[in-house]
C-alpha cells in the first residue's frame, strides 16, 4: 500500500488482498470487453489506461487519480463494481475502510479516491501543490511554472506485449534539488509498488516507468537513432518507449528487443514512423488503425525479438527481403471509428455543482467529519525552493459564488463538447 511504501504510515486499514482475489475474476474480461481494440484505437487506448488507474486506487497503491468528464461514466460503473465486490467479503476484513468515491471538482475533472484516505485532501479550494499530493507526485509535477529552466519528464506505462499505453506523465524540476536520488528512489518504490499490487490482486498488468529529457527528447532520439552504429544496452533499456511512441497502444520495440542485431532495419522502421507522423498527431488523428497496420506491428515486434539469420534458403530469403522491405516503408491504415457519442464530455452547470458542493459540506459536517481533518503530508526533504510552487489555485469552491455567475446561462445548463 502507498501509505507504507511511499509515505512510512504503516497505520493504515490493511487491504485485504488474499479475500479479494475471489471476488474479481470479473475484471479482467470487464476491461478486455471495453478496451477490446486499444492497440490500434486511441479511444480504448485512453480508457484503458482511465481503468487501470482507478484499479491502482482501488489496490491502494496511489492515493487518487484523476479524469476528465468524458471518463465518469465509464469509471461511475467500474467504480460501482469495485466497490460491490467489496461488500461480499466478511466485515472482519475491513474491505469497507477501502470502498471507492468520485470525487468531482472543477467543472470537467473529477477524483477517483479511497473514501478513507488519511492522505487525500478534500478540498474544495484546492492549490496546484494539493492536486500534486492528492496525485502522489514529488511536487507540483502536473505543471510547468515559469521560470523554471531544467526539467525531465517521467512517465509511467503498463507494459503488454507489442504494446505500451502511458498512465502517467509527472515533471521533476532539476533546477531546485542538490541531490535527485531521493526522487529516483520515490519512482522506483512506486513502480515496485505498481507490480506488486497487480500481482496480489491476481492481475497481469505490469508497468514501468521512464526518466526524459522532454524539451531535447527528440532531438536526442534522432541522434541515436540515425547512427549506424546501435546504442548501448543500458540506453535502450531506459528509451526504448520512445523509439515508437504513438497514440495508439501498438508498439514494435520492447525491452527484449534484438536492437544490436536488427539496427538497421530498426531504424528505417523508425523512421518509417516518423514518415506517418511528420505532421504530429493532432485533435484529426484518426481514432483506429486498421487490423492490418496491427497485424504488421506484431510482426516486427516478433521479428526484433528473433534472432538474426545469415544462412536460409533462397526462398525463405525472398520472404525475408519482402518483409524487410515492408517493415522499413509501411504506411498506417486508417478505418472509420467514431465512440464520441458515448464518452458524454461535459461540464455540470453551475447550478447542479452548487447542490452537489452543498451536499458534500453539509456531509463532512455532519456524518463525515473526519474529512475536516489536516490531510497527511508527506517531505522528502528537497527544500525550500522545491515546495515555492504550486500555491496558485487550481479549483475555485462551487459555493463561493460569484453574482455575474448566477445570470449567466450555463450557470443553469449544462455543457456538451464535442
Amino acid at each position: 500500500m502507498a501509505e507504507a511504501t511511499l509515505y512510512g504510515n504503516h497505520e493504515d486499514h490493511p487491504f485485504p488482498f488474499i479475500e479479494c482475489n475471489t471476488v474479481l475474476s470479473w475484471v479482467v474480461p470487464y476491461i478486455e470487453l471495453r478496451t477490446s481494440k486499444r492497440r490500434r484505437n486511441i479511444i480504448h487506448s485512453v480508457a484503458f489506461t482511465v481503468l487501470l488507474n482507478i484499479l491502482l486506487v482501488f489496490g491502494r497503491a496511489r492515493t487518487s487519480t484523476l479524469q476528465c468528464s468524458e471518463w465518469f461514466h465509464l469509471s461511475k460503473d467500474f467504480v460501482g463494481r469495485l466497490n460491490s465486490c467489496l461488500d461480499l467479503l466478511p466485515k472482519s476484513v475491513g474491505a469497507a475502510f477501502h470502498k471507492l468515491r468520485i470525487v468531482p471538482r472543477r467543472p470537467r475533472t473529477f477524483f477517483v479516491v479511497s473514501d478513507s484516505s488519511p492522505r487525500f485532501n478534500w478540498s474544495r479550494s484546492l492549490t496546484h501543490q494539493q492536486v500534486g499530493r492528492n496525485l502522489d507526485y514529488c511536487g507540483v509535477g502536473q505543471i510547468y511554472p515559469d521560470g523554471v529552466q531544467n526539467r525531465r519528464a517521467v512517465l509511467v506505462y503498463i507494459l503488454d506485449s507489442g504494446a505500451q499505453y502511458k498512465i502517467g506523465h509527472e515533471w521533476v524540476f532539476l533546477d531546485e534539488v542538490s541531490d535527485i536520488r531521493p526522487i529516483e528512489s520515490f519512482f522506483d518504490k512506486r513502480t515496485a509498488l505498481f507490480n506488486h499490487t497487480m500481482n496480489r490482486l491476481g492481475l497481469p498488468y505490469q508497468f514501468n516507468h521512464f526518466w526524459a529529457d522532454w524539451d531535447n527528447r527528440q532531438q536526442l532520439l534522432q541522434k541515436v537513432m540515425s547512427s549506424p552504429d546501435p546504442p548501448t544496452a543500458e540506453w535502450w533499456a531506459n528509451n526504448y518507449v520512445f523509439v515508437c511512441d504513438t497514440l495508439y497502444g501498438m508498439s514494435f520495440a520492447s525491452r527484449d528487443t534484438l536492437f544490436d542485431q536488427h539496427w538497421t532495419l530498426l531504424c528505417a522502421a523508425y523512421e518509417s514512423l516518423l514518415s506517418n507522423t511528420s505532421d504530429g498527431f493532432g485533435p484529426q488523428t484518426p481514432n483506429q488503425c486498421s487490423e492490418t497496420t496491427d497485424k504488421l506491428f506484431q510482426d516486427m515486434y516478433a521479428f526484433f525479438r528473433s534472432p538474426k539469420v545469415d544462412n536460409i534458403s533462397e526462398t525463405i530469403s525472398r520472404d525475408h527481403q519482402t518483409q524487410m522491405e515492408l517493415f522499413s516503408s509501411f504506411k498506417f491504415e486508417y478505418v472509420e471509428f467514431d465512440e464520441r457519442d458515448h464518452l458524454q464530455d461535459f461540464a455540470k452547470s453551475g447550478a447542479k455543482r452548487f447542490i452537489a458542493a452543498l451536499l458534500e459540506c453539509l456531509r463532512m459536517h455532519t456524518i463525515e467529519r473526519e474529512k475536516l481533518r489536516e490531510p497527511l503530508v508527506h517531505d522528502l526533504e528537497l527544500g525550500e525552493r522545491w515546495k515555492s510552487y504550486g500555491h496558485e489555485l487550481w479549483s475555485r469552491d462551487p459555493l463561493r459564488l460569484r453574482l455575474r455567475e448566477v445570470f449567466s446561462k450555463w450557470f443553469w445548463l449544462d455543457r456538451y463538447y464535442q
